[in-house]
């Protein structure tokens, strides 16, 4: 993680910094925990913060109360299933529910004739 200080010159009086925070593609729950504290020791001056969304994201499930281990562990998971096999997953599923009740359908038929 690099970080760099640059002073914005607005008024001699009170000089403002900007801080610019570069980091890998590949953050990790150490990554996000460093971001909060420095966004914790800097948030009575901060006028602005520009974020990625998925650095959001992460930020977002630090404050909450799931681990970022585990958080990174579902976004693989999440990866791993691509969008396609999911789909196509769910509408076997579907289908077979359909088969099920269709058949379920047929057996109370056949009982309500014999009777």
């Amino acid at each position: 993680m690099e970080e760099d200080l640059k002073e914005e010159k607005s008024d001699k009086r009170d000089p403002k910094f900007r801080l610019e925070i570069l980091v890998d593609e590949q953050w990790t729950s150490r990554e996000i925990a460093v971001l909060c504290s420095l966004i914790g020791e800097f948030r009575i001056n901060l006028n602005r913060i520009s974020l990625d969304a998925p650095i959001f994201e992460l930020i977002v499930a630090k404050l909450a109360s799931i681990d970022l281990d585990r958080w990174f562990a579902y976004q693989c998971f999440v990866k791993a299933v691509d969008e396609c096999q999911m789909n196509a997953a769910l509408n076997k599923l579907a289908a077979q529910l359909q088969q099920q009740q269709a058949r379920r359908s047929i057996r109370q038929n056949r009982q309500f004739i014999l009777a």
